[in-house]
């Protein structure tokens, strides 16, 4: 039972007691800041399509870089910390990224489904990378600054929530519609296969 007001657990002994959750795989960063190095998970195994990964704060003395391709099911990083993309993750088709604080994004970011930025202060930086909306259901672009964007979206469309959207490289319509904010700057190519905008 929880004793007075202050949440103290008491006649919890044993393992009984107690169930570890699978329901998130998180860093744990006890090895490096590699990605691809299953002790550096709390599960023991490197992230896979079917996983939520937690990349949460504590003593955590590292932030984990992407260097390997990825594909998983969820992306939740917390408030405190960076999360690096240098390779390429994908999310699954109505999967999700949360992000609430910065992402720096060298590589390949693949949206199948949301992607949540809650920082109100530039919470992605995506230097080199290429950031891809690629899902088959409405899909909202939360993000101000951008190297590279393809939308891809094979069942709806992409919109931009924000008013300014400013685009360093290329632009790219693959499929889909690309609904266009109150203003948008592209600094490269911008080339429309498909779909409208």
């Amino acid at each position: 039972y929880i004793q007075g007001n202050h949440g103290t657990l008491t006649n919890f002994t044993g393992a009984n007691y107690w169930q570890s959750s699978g329901a998130f795989n998180e860093w744990l960063n006890t090895e490096s800041s590699s990605w691809n190095n299953a002790l550096n998970w709390s599960r023991s195994i490197i992230p896979g399509i079917n996983d939520n990964v937690g990349i949460m704060a504590g003593s955590v003395t590292a932030y984990p870089v992407l260097d390997t391709d990825a594909t998983v099911n969820l992306v939740s990083v917390d408030q405190r910390m960076t999360f690096t993309i240098d390779n390429s993750i994908t999310l699954k088709t109505n999967a999700a990224l949360y992000i609430r604080n910065i992402m720096i994004n060298n590589g390949t970011n693949q949206i199948g489904g949301v992607a949540q930025f809650t920082d109100e202060v530039n919470s992605v930086y995506d230097d080199n990378g290429i950031t891809e909306y690629n899902g088959s259901v409405t899909q909202n672009i939360e993000l101000k600054n951008l190297n590279n964007l393809v939308i891809d979206n094979t069942g709806d469309s992409v919109h931009s929530t924000i008013d300014s959207l400013f685009i360093e490289g290329d632009f790219t319509v693959e499929n889909g519609d690309f609904k266009t904010p109150f203003y948008m700057s592209v600094a490269g190519l911008m080339t429309m296969q498909t779909g409208t905008n």
